[in-house]
């Protein structure tokens, strides 16, 4: 018992700790040191922080510049956290020029400086010195330097990885930069400038870089043109810097469409994604991009065309071909087929007795039917080859003769679960069970049973093949 008082006390009094540091915290206190071995292009310095102010220094270092009171928002070094001493070389000078420097450190509270010193760098008579590397992509970037000197021939950059390569850019003294393309995405490099006269050839004090990485994205191929719609999708392999946070497909009349015009959304990640554009007109060209955005932007993929036709698309709940279409084959289904349109019609009306139904037939007779959409057909073959008796639901249906068409089946359970969801757009069904061309899967009499579906609830059982139940059947196209 006095262990866990004593346990209490001490978290209460940690806690106590931490609520005074919160509140006591001030700027921490430090001074900068004088700047010593002093070159025309770099110069060494530091400071000593005397007092954290009550809340622990998490960075400090150097800031310069040629006004007299530089702050981290001008040129800088980080030289790690904590009280006590530390120094820093501060690069990329240029020579016989005053600078400023301060010593920083900053906590919770803020930023504090120490005194400014000024130091002026040797003057040289041939130099040069690199400014920074700006507009970094994941192939290309900015380079800007100074180079100073008299008969100055040629100027440039050396930049490696890990191969030197020379980009040459002029000549003479002054400013200058370099757009450099053909970089190597999430590569590291070096890059410093350099100047040549008659007798030599100096460089400068480089700065490194590193290429970003690109979302890299590709742009699949159209499928299922229509009067109005077209599918399309992309294939992202890398993400690059950051997660993609919208995916998806542009078009428009333009060659090289972009989000700003039509666009689908299609989640988020890497890896592949279908897209269904809508809206469009027909007989119309169009040119169809993939793209990914993340924190970096949005990157585009190949381009690719088509033209839509002028035949409407064919749609759920259409009369077409002697029923009323229930369902639409999509990518990866059995029965699609890329750039066509093909599903599965219902009858309007049931078949055989429509007042008590008719059996399945043969009970006690093991038949292998199967549940899955695009079974229906196989499954109806298979019982009329096994199961000789008159007027069952799979015979009624192979022997249908409905609005000029002869190839109708008795619906697998799948199937018939997806009529079920379609029932008021088809029409016509009592609310009663009907039959699937599925035996039973679940009981111990398997070949004693077959499933159905009850078109009043819609749960779905098995029952005896000896019982009534109702027909209606289907056909493909």
């Amino acid at each position: 018992m006095k262990t866990r008082y004593i346990f209490i006390f001490l978290l209460v009094f940690a806690i106590d700790s931490c609520k005074k540091e919160d509140t006591n915290a001030k700027l921490a206190v430090l001074t900068t040191s004088e700047v010593i071995n002093v070159e025309s292009q770099k110069a060494l310095c530091g400071g000593v922080i005397t007092s954290e102010g009550g809340s622990t220094v998490t960075n400090r270092g150097l800031c310069w510049s040629i006004g007299n009171t530089p702050t981290i928002a001008d040129s800088k070094t980080e030289s790690g956290a904590g009280e006590g001493t530390f120094s820093d070389t501060i690069n990329g000078l240029i020579p016989n020029t005053t600078y400023f420097v301060r010593a920083y450190a900053t906590n919770k509270t803020g930023t504090s400086y120490g005194g400014a010193v000024s130091f002026t760098t040797e003057k040289d008579d041939f130099w040069a010195t690199m400014t920074s590397v700006t507009n970094i992509t994941d192939t290309s970037a900015s380079f800007y330097a100074s180079v100073f000197g008299y008969g100055i021939t040629e100027r440039g950059f050396t930049y490696s990885n890990p191969n030197e390569i020379r980009s040459k850019n002029g000549s003479g003294e002054g400013s200058f930069s370099l757009d450099v393309t053909g970089l190597t995405p999430g590569t590291s490099y070096w890059v410093k400038p350099y100047a040549t006269n008659a007798t030599s050839t100096v460089y400068g004090i480089g700065l490194p870089f590193k290429t970003k990485f690109r979302t890299l994205i590709t742009t699949i191929a159209i499928s299922d043109i229509t009067k109005t719609t077209a599918y399309c999708g992309g294939y992202i392999t890398n993400e690059g810097n950051s997660k993609v946070y919208e995916r998806g497909v542009c078009w428009g009349t333009d060659t090289k469409p972009t989000i700003f015009g039509n666009k689908t959304s299609d989640g988020a990640g890497g890896g592949n994604y279908d897209s269904k554009m809508t809206g469009l007109k027909g007989l119309t060209t169009y040119y169809v991009r993939a793209y990914a955005t993340n924190s970096e932007g949005t990157t585009y993929g190949n381009t690719v065309s088509f033209t839509t036709t002028s035949i409407p698309p064919l749609e759920v709940g259409q009369a077409y071909q002697g029923g009323i279409i229930f369902y639409i084959y999509s990518k990866g289904e059995n029965g699609y087929i890329i750039n066509e349109t093909h599903g599965i019609i219902a009858a309007t009306k049931d078949q055989g007795d429509s007042v008590y139904g008719n059996p399945w037939g043969c009970k006690g007779t093991k038949i292998n039917t199967l549940e899955y959409l695009g079974w229906g057909k196989q499954n109806t073959i298979n019982i009329l080859k096994a199961c000789p008796e008159p007027v069952i639901a799979a015979k009624i249906c192979d022997e249908l003769n409905l609005n000029g068409y002869t190839d109708w089946v008795l619906p697998s359970f799948d199937e018939l679960e997806s009529m079920y969801y379609k029932k008021a757009i088809i029409g016509g069904f009592r609310n009663y069970y009907y039959w699937s061309s599925t035996e039973d899967q679940r009981s111990l009499f398997r070949d004693d049973y077959a499933l159905c579906i009850s078109f009043t609830e819609g749960f779905d059982t098995y029952m005896s093949k000896n019982e009534y139940y109702l027909v209606r059947a289907i056909r493909y196209f």
